[in-house]
Formats: structure tokens, sequence, C-alpha cells
């Protein structure tokens, strides 16, 4: 079975994270690797990827994602390589994909967004019927404006699978965004507002640190600000409990790919 087109956005800054990303990715043969023309192992992860696209460094961020014009597939899904997938199912994936095409879907978030994390998303959109998806999870549409006054972007930077021309219009539209601006621009809110959009609401959340999402596309975000993720303060500041399966990967990591990283341990959470 042929995976959906996975997008791994990267930045030779962070080869020691992209080393571990590759590796969790070892059996998923259709993906692109997205990075700076600085990274210079081409040799090295084209053993791993199908394709390396690179980036002027000089651009901001929206305008280095236009890179993906360069790609053949209509549907993908793109993530930054923090997020280390340690579980997915390719079956259910597929099906997602399936459905966006059905039903022109431009885009859907892989995130659960509930609490304990947040607040339920769902509650901004009461008048939206749920869509029931094998009985994993219920996606419902995104597109109130006024979510960004609660920390909620329409576009984020978190897992999603797109439409390519989709997301090609927002990157040329706003080109000129960088990182940090992208989220919480009101224009570009306002404009994908106007798309048909979905988050998904899961009927069995795991925690997997930054995210809870679920079996069938499990992320574990390792780095925040530059700083390796660090479960603890979850515990104490939030009194959740990281699942057990998720913890044992973290630590896996910790041990056999961060022993003697340089970078700090984040003390707050997130």
């Amino acid at each position: 079975m042929i995976e959906p087109l996975l997008i791994i956005y990267s930045h030779n800054t962070f080869i020691d994270i992209l080393k571990i990303t590759t590796y969790y990715l070892n059996n998923y043969k259709n993906k692109i690797l997205l990075i700076d023309k600085d990274f210079l192992e081409d040799i090295e992860y084209n053993k791993y990827y199908k394709k390396i696209l690179k980036y002027n460094n000089n651009v901001p961020y929206a305008s280095r994602l236009q890179e993906i014009n360069n790609i053949n597939e209509d549907y993908f899904i793109i993530m930054h390589e923090v997020d280390i997938l340690i579980k997915y199912d390719i079956n259910i994936l597929n099906k997602f994909k399936n459905l966006m095409i059905e039903n022109n879907y431009d885009k859907i978030e892989f995130q659960h967004c509930a609490e304990p994390h947040h607040i339920n998303k769902r509650q901004f959109e009461l008048n939206n019927p749920e869509i029931n998806f094998e009985n994993i999870c219920k996606l419902y549409k995104t597109n109130n404006v006024n979510m960004i006054k609660y920390g909620y972007a329409l576009f984020n930077v978190n897992p999603t699978m797109w439409k390519k021309k989709s997301f090609l219009e927002i990157m040329y539209k706003f080109g000129h965004l960088g990182y940090k601006t992208i989220e919480p621009n009101l224009e570009l809110t306002d404009f994908i507002s106007k798309m048909n959009c979905y988050s998904l609401l899961c009927n069995s959340p795991i925690n997997c640190g930054h995210f809870s999402c679920d079996y069938f596309f499990l992320p574990l975000h390792i780095l925040c600000h530059g700083e390796i993720f660090n479960p603890e303060p979850m515990y104490r500041d939030y009194k959740i409990l990281i699942n057990n399966d998720v913890l044992k990967e973290y630590n896996y990591i910790c041990e056999t790919f961060l022993k003697n990283s340089k970078r700090r341990k984040r003390n707050v959470f997130p």
C-alpha cells in the first residue's frame, strides 16, 4: 500500500533532531525532505527520502514552503522534524486522504483539540454537524476567525494533511510571513476561514507530550524553542500523565540519540 506523501520540513541547524525523525520513519517510503540550501548531507539522506527539496534561507517561512509546488501529488501531510512520528497507520491515513478527495476538503489537522491541553475547538462551531470517522474521531469544520483570540490558529505548523492547491494558494498570497508571524496573522486567518478546513476530536486521545493525538498519527514533540522537551513539568504543572508507550519512546530517544546533546532541557510546559 502506498502511503500518503509525507513532507518533513527541516533546517540544517536541526540535523540532530532530523536524524531521529528519519530513524522513526525508516519504513515510511513515500516521504520528501524540505530543507535549506546550506544542508550538505544529501548523499546520506537520499537513501531515506524520495526527494530533497531545498529552500533559500534568506526568504520568509511562507516563501520557503512555496517549494512544495515541485511535488507531483495533489494531497500531502506536512510536519516539522521536531514532531517525531513514533506511530502511524497507513490504512487510516489513506482513508483520510480519500475523504479529502471525495469531499474537496482543503485540510485536516491531526491534533486532537480538546481538554486537558486545550478547550474544545468544537464549541466555536456549534451549528456545524460533526462527521464521524471510522469510530476513531469526529471531524468538525473550523472557520471562526475569533478562535485566534483563544490561541487557535486556522493555519498552524502542527501536523496536517493538505490539498496542495489550497496550501500553495496561501503560501503565495502570504509569502512575506515568517514562522512566528504566520499563525496569528488575521488577514491570513480570514482567508483560510473561507476554505473547507477540519479539525479532530479523537474518541480515545493519546497524550504524546505537547500534543494529544491518536494511534493513526502519533507525533512526539521533542523540542520546544530549541530546547529538549521535558515531560516532568507536565506532571508537576498540569498533573497529566504522558502515555506510557510514548514515555518509553521518549526515554529511548534521550538515551540513544540525545545522551550527549548540548541542547538544554526545557523546564516549563509547554
